[in-house]
């Protein structure tokens, strides 16, 4: 079997920074919470006094934005990594045509096409994971379905609050939903790098002895 680099360490690490993105996101998702609902009425954002519960508020809400994207940012790059690692992996152990490394990852850049073509991909891993000598025909579980909903949904909800203007409590709303949507997607992809690199790994394993 050709030698490939393990991907396990990597997805390790894209494990330990989604949940440091996801307690960042929950931050945010909170500070735009509480602004929502406590920001004092008729309040001028731009005149915010940092001593007064407006500026405080504000500056929750925009630390905790500014640190959840940094953690996004991290956490999305190792992720990134991971998938293509885990794609060489896959091919390798597919015996069959299947996507390749670089479009595991480049669909996810490209406008339309991002809407699914990442999720076959996965969905390809997964069923190669299975062991299934027939993988193409596996079924694909609702988990990663889910998953794949909750991604859309929460990038969509990005595009939104970046293109937000002048309207305060409306962010501050929106950024609660992300947080919240923000907790069964984390925990879902944490949940899909640990399956496939717990099967694959027992794919190699049982392969080096045949």
């Amino acid at each position: 079997m050709e030698s490939l680099r393990d991907p396990w360490p990597i997805g390790r690490h894209a494990v330990i920074w989604t949940w440091l993105w996801l307690a960042g996101e929950v931050a945010s998702g909170a500070a735009g919470l509480a602004l929502a609902l406590f920001y004092p009425p008729g309040a001028d954002p731009g005149d915010a006094d940092p001593s007064t519960l407006a500026g405080k508020l504000l500056a929750a809400m925009g630390i905790a934005t500014v640190a959840g994207f940094a953690l996004f940012v991290v956490a999305a790059t190792l992720s990134g990594i991971w998938i293509y690692r885990m794609t060489k992996v896959k091919r390798l152990l597919a015996g069959a045509p299947s996507m390749t490394a670089g479009w595991a990852v480049g669909w996810f850049f490209i406008p339309i096409a991002n809407l699914f073509k990442p999720f076959d991909g996965m969905r390809e891993a997964w069923q190669v994971s299975s062991g299934a000598e027939d993988w193409p025909n596996a079924p694909t579980p609702a988990l990663l379905r889910v998953w794949w909903a909750l991604w859309l949904g929460w990038s969509i909800l990005q595009n939104v609050i970046a293109r937000i203007e002048n309207a305060l409590i409306e962010t501050g709303w929106l950024l609660a939903l992300s947080g919240a949507i923000s907790i069964p997607l984390g925990v879902l992809w944490v949940r899909i790098v640990r399956h496939i690199a717990r099967t694959q790994a027992a794919q190699q394993s049982a392969a080096a002895f045949r």
